[in-house]
């Protein structure tokens, strides 16, 4: 092994054109084929703080229009109208209602800066994992007082103002120029994470009674808001978004002239990519991730097949000297597989590169970007197993793909037509 090592290592020195080019197509294609699998890896998995993606069900807004002819409509989900879809949801382990809202937020009723800020529930900490710093989250109670006046702020706000986490607890912060009282501090969220990410959060009033049956006095109940339904692990999403259009049915059945419509409700991971129900968002990533390795590897076989026809001597005298067919071809594999490797290494970084420079396009949600230091991905999040072991799966087919054709072609021929070339 140690021979066959030297000799590749030896072949590729000799062949530096050759070696540079099949490293640089590897590294391209391994680059854009991981950017792919890293965009829809960080979009749809488990993070933290958006550790339960995989369970969760976003709502979109929702309109009402008048059944006989379509008129009087109006785009508007209220908040008594979400709670009468989602509240009794039998598959739904927890519901939480929000809304967002660019604010003024400051130390006194005269200054502030343009922040985000989310209206929530109580059932918002239990979906969301967000560390608090200081102090502590609102609680049911504070939700079912009407304006409770108590806000929870980010870490960098309560550095920015106050000095630190704990000396922010109990201070007086201004919205609008109208002023809350602090009583938590989380840790900073990064925008990347659309439904995690505020500046601030403040109580939604949860404390309206929601009526049996729903009139069409009671869609303008409340505040415009949207869902985030945790569905049950005994229930799968099919189960769920059944259980949402069976809701809705019996809503409508109550709405004398009315229909009322829920737009966009999907799962997690549907709503981060394709929102169409007849799309499979994996064979269709794994089309594209296919689509971006075998077209370079058809380029690259070519090249390696042009490389064969100038080693036709070197394998024509290896076969003389007693070199059986698949021992010249396991020795051409090694050396396009060190090169693959190498290829991938640099096409990893490569990838991480493109990551860093182009976040803002491939991961940032246009609701939650915003310039500054707000949006940030640590560069731990591309260190991760499965990413690494997605990269060498790739690095062996992408060799196999390239190689093995072009070297079993070579090595079939007779050992006298190779030495005279013909």
């Amino acid at each position: 092994m140690n021979v066959l090592l030297k000799q590749t290592l030896n072949l590729i020195k000799q062949n530096r054109f050759f070696s540079i080019v099949s490293v640089l197509g590897t590294a391209i294609s391994i680059a854009f084929a991981m950017t792919f699998y890293m965009t829809y890896y960080i979009h749809i998995n488990n993070m933290h703080p958006e550790t339960n993606r995989d369970r969760m069900v976003i709502s979109g807004n929702g309109y009402f229009f008048k059944t006989s002819d379509n008129s009087n409509c109006n785009d508007l989900l209220s908040l008594t109208a979400a709670r009468t879809l989602f509240d009794k949801l039998p598959g739904a382990e927890l519901v939480s209602y929000y809304t967002t809202q660019w604010n003024f937020l400051g130390t006194s009723d005269k200054t502030g800066k343009r922040c985000q800020v989310m209206w929530t529930d109580s059932n918002f900490w239990k979906i969301i994992d967000i560390k608090i710093l200081a102090g502590r989250a609102f609680t049911k109670e504070d939700c079912e007082v009407e304006n409770a006046g108590v806000i929870v702020i980010s870490e960098k706000l309560a550095r920015d103002a106050f000095g630190s986490p704990d000396a922010a607890i109990g201070k007086t912060n201004f919205r609008n120029f109208k002023p809350y009282r602090v009583i938590g501090v989380t840790e900073n969220i990064s925008s990347l994470f659309t439904y995690a990410y505020s500046d601030a959060w403040i109580p939604l009033n949860m404390g309206m009674s929601v009526p049996g049956t729903l009139s069409l006095d009671d869609l303008f109940r409340g505040a415009s808001c949207q869902a985030i339904i945790l569905r049950r692990r005994n229930v799968n999403e099919d189960e769920i978004m059944d259980q949402i259009d069976h809701s809705l049915l019996n809503m409508n059945s109550h709405l004398a002239d009315y229909t009322f419509q829920l737009n966009d409700c999907t799962t997690y991971a549907n709503r981060q990519f394709f929102r169409e129900k007849g799309i499979d968002r994996r064979a269709l990533f794994a089309f594209l991730i296919m689509l971006v390795l075998i077209v370079p590897a058809i380029n690259i076989s070519g090249l390696i097949s042009s490389q064969m026809e100038h080693r036709q001597e070197e394998i024509g005298i290896r076969k003389a000297y007693g070199a059986d067919r698949w021992r010249l071809i396991r020795q051409l594999l090694l050396e396009n597989l060190i090169l693959c490797i190498i290829g991938a290494l640099l096409g990893f970084l490569l990838s991480i590169g493109i990551m860093e420079m182009c976040k803002d396009f491939l991961l940032a949600a246009t609701s939650t970007l915003k310039a500054g230091s707000d949006f940030n991905v640590g560069i731990w999040i591309f260190f991760r197993p499965a990413i690494i072991i997605c990269v060498f799966l790739v690095c062996l087919l992408f060799n196999l793909m390239s190689v093995f054709f072009p070297a079993w072609w070579s090595t079939r021929k007779n050992i006298v037509i190779i030495l005279k070339r013909e």
